[in-house]
């Protein structure tokens, strides 16, 4: 417990310290060019270039934004085209979904029309059920009645 107190007053304190930092006092200076002649010892240690190896360097540096824009049209254009070409799967996808769907729909509209035309053909085949019905009530009272006299006429 002593130990943590310990520990956090001391961090307390080196927190509100100022802390100290130095930087390096040289003052920056642009770059010079020096032409060193052969023989001639250079003034620093490095690597020399020749007037056509630095002449190259500005040419490459001057062509590099081309270079980019060559290499992002490049990435570009193949994207694009990977794209399309995902597109157009796709909708050939869908194409052949669609065609598959209609051909199962063009096929239940067909035998809906079979089980209509046979229904109709069912319905105009049987018999007339009023015709029966009639005939039955007749036969049944004709029954009835002919019992009822029947059985007065015993009596």
């Amino acid at each position: 417990m002593v130990r943590r107190f310990a520990f956090l007053a001391a961090l307390t304190v080196a927190s509100f310290l100022p802390t100290v930092a130095s930087a390096d006092e040289t003052v920056w200076t642009p770059p010079v060019v020096t032409a060193v002649q052969k023989g001639t010892p250079a003034p620093f240690a490095g690597v020399l270039l020749t007037p056509e190896a630095v002449a190259k360097v500005i040419a490459e540096a001057k062509d590099c934004p081309k270079r980019v824009e060559v290499e992002v049209d490049k990435a570009r254009g193949e994207e694009k085209a990977l794209g399309e070409k995902a597109v157009a799967d796709a909708q050939s996808d869908a194409k052949r979904d669609k065609a598959i769907l209609q051909a199962g729909i063009d096929q239940r509209e067909g035998m809906i029309k079979d089980l209509n035309a046979r229904l109709e053909k069912s319905e105009q085949s049987r018999a007339n059920t009023w015709l029966f019905a009639g005939g039955g009530l007749l036969t049944g009272a004709t029954i009835v009645i002919l019992s009822v006299v029947a059985v007065n006429a015993v009596n």
